[in-house]
């Protein structure tokens, strides 16, 4: 059975690993506590010292004193936990202390650096947006010139929310690619002379701030997972259909890098050995080259070039050249029948890749995230071809959740990154 819906998260306690507290390297021990009580705190809040204790066997006095720092310094704020009935406000007894994180003590910023443009979001420690802004590109620049304009664009988009520099505590960089997301190492993308490059630590240098990057849609499902609470199954597959087609997992609360960071990159598994050569990659019928956005323009712009009468594509763009997937969409959405023919062919291809994920992996969630499931006839074809070729258990067991197409959801999985890295796992 097929299912969408808006999907909770899970505590993720299975996915902690806690640390005995005597003996061993008392700094580093420390250290890892703090790390895991406020990821206890940042799911769960409110919450109490002693349900914290409780959830991760760690002592009364060790919560004490990991916590207090943090309420001195503004990050951390206590409120009494809230009565429940009718009678609750004559209720005798203390109300227990709860904890929960302050979102506007820190800031972050992501960056996605995409193919068609770039998004900078300022988000707050939960996520919520404070600012956003698109900028031009033509996605194809070369690396020094991308980081001159990154380090120049992003102290100004700072500067322009209004934000003293110090309140940013870190910066999100995400782009398509094989990014190591730990070290920052670009390893390939496609855009020429990028690869060798360590973004992190060249960007760093020019704009006084920390940053993290990585594979766009591999910081998509961390902005599932911390920001939009939607996973709920595990494993968790993120299917993305752009420019590109990637599908990363994220298992027992951990993304999938692999060997080369290359962990996800289904647009490049070859469905049809016979197909077009795929520019990215140089296989032949992979499923970037005959089911992405790029090979949907492709089509389309054919469609256009040798059409003999008019028709809703040539109304709404009479330039090949300039025909984008949002022209595409609006002439399937006014019924333009060779469109909509052209993105039911890509859709059989994708479907089809899907649903040998889904018997590969058996993911508890699925979520689907492209521009050209903005439109239900498309969702609906989707789901139908998965059916046709997942296993009966998958069909039955799968969770698909296809999320509301939002140009920011890549900058906010920038700013996810960061919360990540420089807030929930550093010691502050």
């Amino acid at each position: 059975m097929v299912l969408e819906h808006k999907l909770s998260v899970a505590d993720g306690e299975g996915s902690l690993s806690l640390m005995v507290e005597k003996g061993g390297n008392l700094p580093l021990i420390k250290q890892k506590n703090l790390s895991l009580i406020k990821k206890v705190i940042y799911r769960s809040s409110p919450i109490s010292r002693i349900e914290i204790a409780q959830r991760l066997s760690l002592t009364s006095p060790t919560i004490t004193t990991s916590v207090n720092p943090m309420i001195a310094q503004g990050l951390l704020r206590e409120l009494p936990a809230p009565r429940e009935g009718q009678d609750a406000e004559r209720a005798p007894g203390r109300r227990p202390v709860m904890l929960e994180f302050v979102p506007e003590a820190y800031y972050f910023c992501g960056v996605d650096l995409g193919p068609y443009q770039i998004c900078y979001t300022l988000t707050d420690l939960t996520g919520r947006p404070a600012s956003t802004h698109v900028s031009p590109y033509a996605g194809m620049g070369s690396y020094e010139s991308t980081l001159d304009m990154l380090a120049e664009g992003i102290p100004r988009f700072i500067e322009a929310a209004g934000l003293p520099r110090e309140k940013v505590l870190g910066v999100g960089v995400v782009m398509p690619g094989l990014i190591d997301g730990t070290t920052g190492k670009i390893n390939s993308t496609f855009r020429s002379g990028w690869g060798g490059h360590f973004l992190p630590r060249d960007l760093s240098e020019r704009i006084g701030i920390q940053v993290r990057a990585d594979n766009n849609v591999r910081a998509r499902i961390i902005e599932a997972d911390l920001f939009d609470r939607t996973l709920l199954g595990d494993p968790v597959a993120y299917f993305y259909v752009s420019y590109g087609v990637a599908c990363h997992l994220m298992i027992d609360g951990n993304v999938l890098y692999g060997s080369y960071a290359a962990a996800g990159e289904i647009g490049h598994t070859v469905v049809a050995p016979e197909g077009p050569l795929c520019t990215t990659c140089g296989n032949f019928g992979c499923l970037e080259s005959l089911a992405s956005e790029k090979a949907v323009l492709d089509q389309c712009r054919a469609s256009l070039y040798y059409s003999r009468t008019p028709s809703i594509l040539t109304e709404l763009c009479r330039s090949p050249e300039a025909l984008t997937i949002e022209h595409v969409l609006e002439a399937q959405r006014r019924g333009e029948r060779t469109v909509e023919h052209i993105l039911f062919g890509c859709i059989k291809y994708l479907g089809a890749a899907l649903a040998n994920m889904i018997n590969l992996v058996s993911p508890g969630t699925v979520l689907i995230d492209g521009h050209i499931f903005s439109l239900e006839q498309n969702r609906a074809r989707l789901v139908e071809e998965v059916k046709n070729h997942t296993l009966i258990t998958n069909r039955e067991q799968a969770r698909f959740t296809f999320l509301p197409y939002d140009v920011y959801r890549g900058a906010r999985g920038g700013a996810s990154i960061a919360v990540k890295a420089f807030f929930l796992e550093d010691a502050l």
